[in-house]
């Protein structure tokens, strides 16, 4: 599967809601490197693997999303 992954996440810059990313043709690419909030949990988008992102936050805490989910509940029709 394709895979992206940054190896320094910035928690400096501003968190946006994933719902600015999840709507644009090249999501799930365009959220990589970009500190996003789905549903309260705030993380750096650091690797995408395949359809899943996975995101760190500023403890250190791993999560995984699934794109085609995000898309769906964040992105416009």
């Amino acid at each position: 599967p394709k895979r992206k992954v940054i190896t320094e996440p910035n928690f400096d810059q501003k968190v946006k809601a994933i719902r600015v990313f999840a709507s644009r043709p090249d999501f799930p690419e365009c959220a990589l490197g970009e500190f996003v909030d789905i549903r309260g949990y705030a993380g750096v988008v650091l690797e995408i693997v395949g359809e899943s992102l996975t995101l760190i936050s500023p403890a250190g805490e791993r999560r995984k999303f699934d794109e085609n989910l995000l898309r769906r509940l964040y992105g416009r029709p």
